[in-house]
């Protein structure tokens, strides 16, 4: 825990507290401009883009409404953050509309009580060995995805 790919760092809301001790007030001032800068908005995952030199690059607050329900959780928003000046901006609201996450277990730790941990790592091992290589970058894609899963499914 947390998950990390492609230089970024996820993790669930309740597992901020995993990541790096400097990271953490980063990740709550951005938070706090996002709250002033939109009325409403939800989030319960955040990814985050570490620097060269320990800060972050990036604060990014995304909403996945299955995600504990689904076995690969849609993503419907993303709110990204950058520091500019001492503070943070908001510098691009994403609504998606075909993106999924893959090994949400990785997200979370043991204990969490969203999901059966055990059971998404099970899922991961499952259809990991039947994408190749050439489709792990295109497995985010729902309508992709949707086109695997019969090889593990049937």
């Amino acid at each position: 825990m947390p998950k990390k790919i492609c230089g970024r760092i996820y993790a669930h809301k309740d597992y901020i507290k995993s990541l790096s001790i400097t990271a953490i007030p980063q990740i709550i001032e951005a938070l706090q401009v996002v709250k002033e800068t939109l009325d409403d908005f939800q989030w319960n995952t955040v990814r985050i883009k570490p620097d060269a030199v320990g800060g972050l690059e990036e604060v990014s607050f995304q909403y996945s409404p299955d995600f504990d329900t689904a076995d690969e959780p849609e993503v419907v928003q993303t709110i990204t953050c950058v520091p500019m000046d001492n503070t943070w901006e908001v510098v691009r609201i994403k609504t998606h509309t075909d993106t999924i996450w893959h090994h949400k277990w990785m997200w979370v730790e043991p204990n969490y009580k969203g999901f059966d941990y055990e059971a998404s790592k099970a899922r991961s091992a499952l259809w990991k060995k039947f994408v190749s290589p050439s489709e792990i970058p295109k497995i985010g894609r729902k309508s992709f995805w949707d086109k695997l899963r019969v090889r593990w499914e049937t």
